[in-house]
């Protein structure tokens, strides 16, 4: 998932304490798995609400 490593790259520069994925769909383990192992959030867009 190319956009975790983009997430994540900009919360690195610009110092941020969280970074998100927001989709309308679920999301593959793989996806989980590096999201998980660089710290980006991934959620669906009903959750924003709870944000």
């Amino acid at each position: 998932m190319k956009q975790c490593k983009k997430f994540f790259s900009a919360k690195e520069f610009y110092n941020a304490d969280e970074a998100y994925v927001v989709s309308n769909h679920t999301y593959t383990s793989s996806a989980k798995q590096l999201a998980a192992s660089v710290g980006v959030q991934l959620i669906h867009h009903e959750e924003l609400k709870k944000i």
